[in-house]
């Protein structure tokens, strides 16, 4: 099913990669957006890039990532120790590649147009990023595959206090603008102040979309928390719910008409591979725990770029990274989190600093076995071995 992910073409981006070593001077033609991003992707793969080849001399473009020389074609293609990729407007090539031709010049390499267009929304910064936040590690439900390591995980909560410092940040760095908030696991119904995590979100964030994920196995309980009303607090703040589906008895009839009689919005969503609409599917996340991967695999993760995690005030490029330490402990494994896998929001000066590095890939990135990601597993509950993470 890997298909139907919206990333790029590994093989072909593999290639791409070999074809810059094979020379000692690569050159990107064309300069403007789309090369910007590819020349940020091959610097993440710690490529070295010469320039930018154009047929005649151009003004700056309007938007760089980062300065490189921009020299003409005619120039470049009289060194046969030079690759060029093609990067640009398929129809530039109409006259840039017979030139070539005719000069004996063939170094070149065709960059796809789905690969042109993935490479740039998957290294663009973020203008509104949305972010998860565990208000529990560990759940009431064992399933195989958690990318949360939420089975693994023991007893812990998140302190109430460190939350509202956190969201008091990051609604000043953002001007109280985010793509939304998800406040999950583990299982969030666990904390005893599930309500108050949710309205010290809604007072910071007045008008972001603001989830809870749950299992729904503590949704109907909830009416009588000791705390107070679950779905009172849910009607009064405007936190939609969303039920994550499993392969379990769950009355979601009676869910369904507590959320009606609450006035709540309710969602009930299963894996986005699932293949029918009762059964929730996962995805097997491996890790090498010998950090071997290589760099230029970071692109083709789904959650690069795309799931960001706030945990003790430091926001993470996926959720793997802050949730790792589970796995750690439970199979006395090293996998190295360092200061360079995050950011800490109260040393950074603006929200641009946040977005821009969270679209860079990050050290952490050398344990996730992309490309031995599988797809369409029926949910089964965990045996809790090293099996479920590793190939």
């Amino acid at each position: 099913m890997s298909h139907l992910l919206n990333v790029p073409f590994i093989d072909e981006l593999e290639s791409m990669v070999e074809f810059c070593r094979k020379f000692n001077n690569i050159y990107i033609y064309g300069c403007n957006k789309n090369q910007q991003y590819l020349l940020k992707f091959l610097d993440c793969c710690e490529l070295s890039i010469k320039g930018y080849i154009t047929t005649e001399l151009v003004p700056e473009p309007d938007w760089i990532y980062r300065a490189l020389p921009i020299r003409l074609i005619d120039d470049v293609i009289k060194d046969h120790d030079t690759g060029i990729i093609l990067a640009s407007r398929d129809l530039d090539y109409n006259s840039v590649v017979p030139k070539m031709n005719s000069n004996g010049f063939t170094n070149y390499f065709f960059l796809s147009e789905r690969n042109k267009q993935q490479i740039v929304d998957k290294m663009s910064m973020r203008s509104m990023p949305g972010f998860e936040i565990n208000l529990a590690e560990h759940c009431n439900l064992n399933c195989r595959h958690c990318d949360h390591f939420s089975q693994l995980a023991e007893p812990e909560f998140l302190d109430l206090d460190t939350f509202s410092r956190d969201m008091q940040r990051l609604a000043e760095l953002s001007d109280g603008r985010l793509g939304w908030l998800s406040l999950l696991g583990g299982e969030p119904l666990l904390h005893e102040d599930v309500n108050k995590f949710m309205e010290v979100a809604r007072a910071h964030f007045p008008k972001v979309v603001i989830y809870i994920y749950t299992n729904g196995l503590l949704l109907l309980a909830a009416e009588k928390n000791k705390k107070g009303n679950f779905w009172e607090c849910c009607a009064k703040n405007d936190i939609t719910v969303i039920v994550t589906r499993h392969t379990i008895d769950l009355d979601l009839a009676s869910i369904e008409a507590k959320a009606q009689e609450y006035s709540v919005k309710l969602k009930v969503i299963t894996y986005l591979m699932t293949l029918t609409k009762d059964e929730k599917h996962y995805a097997k996340y491996p890790l090498d725990t010998s950090g071997t991967i290589k760099k230029h695999e970071f692109i083709y993760c789904t959650h690069f770029n795309c799931c960001f995690t706030l945990r003790k005030g430091r926001i993470y490029t996926c959720v793997v990274i802050p949730n790792s330490r589970h796995f750690n402990k439970a199979f006395n494994k090293n996998l190295q989190e360092t200061e360079a896998d995050s950011i800490d929001i109260y040393k950074v000066e603006s929200y641009e600093e946040v977005t821009s590095f969270l679209s860079n890939r990050i050290p952490f990135c050398k344990y996730c076995d992309i490309k031995s990601r599988t797809y369409g597993h029926k949910w089964a509950k965990s045996d809790k071995s090293i099996d479920e993470y590793t190939r």
